[in-house]
């Protein structure tokens, strides 16, 4: 049995956490045991993993941040060499035959790996960090990484280089339990009740963590203007809380739609789902994306695995997923009055061949299958670079 150990610094549970949950058993079948290093910040979401029996080793782990206060970065500069050597540790008492790497800036693991020569996967997986970050950042994920993986082939024509190596790129798209994510009538009439909503409304929603990148702000613009149009319509985002982003999602998220009275008569909910995705989804008939900033975002398979129509503007490799009026809507950019208009013609059609279309895709493309498949290629082929290195 070989150990992989993946190392994650983002602070609230998301796609990396979710693809190590949902890769865990499959990959363990398939002769990989996974452990997960993970920051020790709150909002971490460490509960979904209880039963799985995987080890977890939560450590102080500083990232760089997108602030100007210096303090941030002489923080992450102090702690460096130490966090380096806890994480060294943990890779040496495990045994571990691989590290894989979640995210552009994780440096800490990645000098840790490298100075034990053990081979590195690192991965991709959105385009969050500015270009001028992605320009400088990319050349040390080609030096240390014996394998990449991207989330689809936007993603990595946006880390300039990546695709220069493309004998060691393996693209992939986040693992869907795509039995977990079907729909019926008796689940969305269930979905409905536990959010309180009538069975007879037309339910828009989303779903992401209260942050900046989720573009919840332009959702509630969106809610806001088709309010005027049908009072039909019920809004809801499932999301988790930032601790990091509390303050800047109630001014510009809640409070924005405290002043247009969107929560009134329970047009507008917004509910943090813990581990009950897949229940309240399924009460949405539309799902609409507003990031700013993304790879392949895992909600977004969940939404088509559950033949929900998908209205979303065209960020990171979204538009592999989204093939235009076939699968779902694509805006090529932030457009509310666009968002709208579709949003409204979905009110007064059926569909049903695009929702059909959707699961189809998901079933083929977003399989767990098909993610421990090109993993496991990732994962031998960084061995054996490795030893070629050697």
């Amino acid at each position: 049995m070989k150990k992989i150990a993946v190392i994650i610094q983002t602070p609230t549970y998301g796609g990396p956490h979710n693809q190590v949950f949902r890769l865990y058993e499959p990959l363990k079948q398939n002769g990989w045991e996974t452990i997960l290093i993970m920051t020790n910040e709150a909002g971490r979401g460490i509960d979904k993993f209880d039963d799985l029996g995987i080890s977890i080793y939560q450590l102080s782990l500083h990232r760089l941040r997108k602030k100007l206060n210096p303090i941030y970065h002489i923080k992450y500069m102090y702690h460096f060499i130490a966090e380096v050597k806890n994480i060294k540790n943990i890779l040496l008492d495990n045994k571990i035959d691989i590290v894989q790497i979640c995210g552009l800036m994780n440096f800490q693991a990645a000098f840790a790996a490298h100075s034990l020569n053990i081979p590195i996967v690192w991965q991709l997986l959105s385009n969050f960090a500015p270009k001028p970050l992605r320009i400088i950042f990319t050349p040390i994920v080609q030096f240390f990484a014996n394998s990449v993986m991207t989330t689809g082939h936007e993603i990595a024509r946006q880390h300039p280089g990546i695709l220069s190596k493309s004998e060691k790129l393996f693209e992939f798209f986040p693992p869907v339990d795509t039995i977990e994510f079907t729909n019926s009538v008796q689940k969305k009439i269930y979905a409905r009740k536990l959010l309180g909503i009538e069975e007879n409304s037309f339910v828009i929603g989303t779903l992401g963590n209260q942050c900046n990148q989720k573009g919840h702000d332009y959702f509630i613009q969106i809610a806001r203007k088709l309010k005027k149009i049908n009072t039909d319509f019920k809004f809801v985002i499932l999301g988790t809380r930032v601790i990091t982003e509390v303050k800047h999602y109630n001014r510009s998220v809640i409070q924005i739609a405290q002043k247009y009275k969107l929560f009134e008569k329970n047009y507008l909910k917004i509910i943090e789902p813990t581990n009950r995705v897949s229940d309240l989804i399924a009460a949405f008939d539309v799902f609409v994306l507003t990031s700013r900033a993304e790879g392949v975002p895992t909600a977004l398979l969940e939404a088509m695995s559950m033949g929900l129509i998908v209205v979303a503007n065209d960020v990171g490799a979204i538009s592999e997923i989204i093939s235009n009026n076939e699968n779902g809507f694509l805006i090529s950019k932030i457009d509310i009055s666009e968002y709208a208009q579709i949003i409204q013609n979905i009110y007064e059609n059926s569909n049903k061949f695009m929702r059909d279309n959707a699961v189809l895709t998901a079933q083929k493309k977003f399989s767990i299958e098909a993610c421990v498949k090109t993993h496991i290629q990732a994962y031998n082929y960084a061995i054996s670079n490795n030893h070629e290195k050697s």
